[in-house]
């Protein structure tokens, strides 16, 4: 009887340490897999963190450049505010290409109101700087009779004198406003007056916390 005992026990007790040693590679692996999944919660969590430091950069170097515009800007003798616009002038003369150019190296546009607030505003600019016409930033070169802006896409707003765009002599490819605030197209290779444009700050403009702006 104590021989049968001693068998079952002996049994029991080889089987109890084979059962555990089949069930440790399986822990082994959960425990395994629960620190892939611990990982892989913190790549997340570090990509999110990536994401977010990117767009902080992407909206620093905007605001630096427009602050920058704005620096620019100010430096002009000759300014007017409309709208969220500043028209601004040196006095300078030039042709249209050159006169784009000089806009575009100082980190704007040459002007071309959208409405008729602004028509005026940059019409208003005639009295400081003595001119007859102020150059727009449009032109029908590409098709003839269709003016566009510096995006190539059609004119919104446009407030031409009677009887114009006439395309006098076939060589009126560039647009001026005249000092009754109406607009004429004009040869583009004679030089006139012209106005830089750029945009103001907007309260909109997206909040930064202090760790970034302390970086500006």
């Amino acid at each position: 009887m104590r021989s049968v005992l001693y068998l079952v026990s002996f049994w029991i007790s080889s089987w109890s340490t084979q059962a555990q040693d089949l069930m440790s590679p399986t822990v082994d692996i959960l425990t395994e897999l629960g620190k892939l999944r611990t990982m892989e919660e913190k790549l997340k969590a570090m990509e999110e963190e990536i994401k977010e430091l990117r767009r902080e950069k992407a909206e620093l170097q905007a605001l630096k450049v427009r602050v920058s515009t704005m620096e620019k800007a100010a430096g002009y003798p000759i300014f007017k505010t409309v709208g969220q616009k500043y028209y601004v002038s040196n006095g300078m003369k030039a042709k249209f290409d050159h006169a784009l150019k000089f806009c575009t190296d100082a980190g704007g546009s040459l002007a071309l109101p959208r409405n008729e607030a602004e028509n005026v505003a940059l019409s208003v600019m005639h009295a400081t700087l003595g001119s007859t016409y102020i150059l727009l930033g449009t032109t029908d070169r590409e098709t003839e009779g269709q003016f566009v802006d510096l995006s190539k896409k059609p004119l919104t707003f446009t407030r031409w004198m009677p009887d114009e765009p006439n395309n006098h002599h076939g060589n009126e490819d560039c647009v001026g406003i005249h000092t009754n605030a109406k607009w004429n197209d004009l040869p583009c290779d004679l030089d006139y007056h012209f106005s830089l444009q750029t945009v103001k700050l907007h309260q909109t403009e997206p909040r930064l916390g202090p760790e970034t702006l302390a970086l500006l």
